[in-house]
């Protein structure tokens, strides 16, 4: 090992910056650009959708989109995630009351998917910034999951009544 490898060894292990701690970082920022992307790409999508008050989904230049909803199909009553895409494109598009009246829940499913944009931006500025990242409690993230899916259930209940 000549004397500028050991120096760079020496440098990377006392900034805590080795070959594991690189890849760590590496990961850690692979999965925010991820979820980040993946917020991005929903909500450009809900905002290109075309939802008539009434009938199908339509995307721009390929027409209307058939259900997808399996059970639907299957056993012809709703399921509870049915009217999310059509939620979230009237919530992208300003019309709140349409959105309420496609899935309730909608509106909790868009607000934690717009949350994503400036908490995963952050996420990667501290990381980029040598900072450790902000972690929420399990806790926190355990309750917003459990709202997430009573309301899902509360909503599809109270529309079968």
């Amino acid at each position: 090992m000549t004397a500028a490898e050991e120096v760079t060894l020496t440098e990377s292990n006392a900034t805590g910056r080795g070959a594991d701690s690189h890849q760590v970082w590496a990961r850690r920022v692979r999965y925010h650009l991820w979820i980040l992307a993946t917020a991005l790409l929903v909500l450009c999508v809900a905002l290109l959708l075309i939802v008539p008050d009434q009938g199908l989904t339509s995307f721009p230049l390929i027409g209307e989109i058939p259900p997808l909803c399996l059970w639907k199909r299957l056993l012809n009553v709703d399921c509870p995630g049915c009217g999310l895409t059509r939620s979230f494109a009237a919530l992208a598009h300003g019309h709140w009351l349409a959105a309420w009246s496609f899935n309730p829940a909608g509106w909790m499913f868009f607000a934690v998917c717009l949350y994503q944009l400036p908490y995963r931006g952050w996420q990667l500025w501290r990381l980029f910034h040598g900072r450790a990242e902000y972690e929420h409690r399990s806790r926190t993230i355990a309750i917003v999951v459990w709202t997430l899916l009573a309301a899902l259930l509360a909503q599809w209940i109270w529309k079968m009544l």
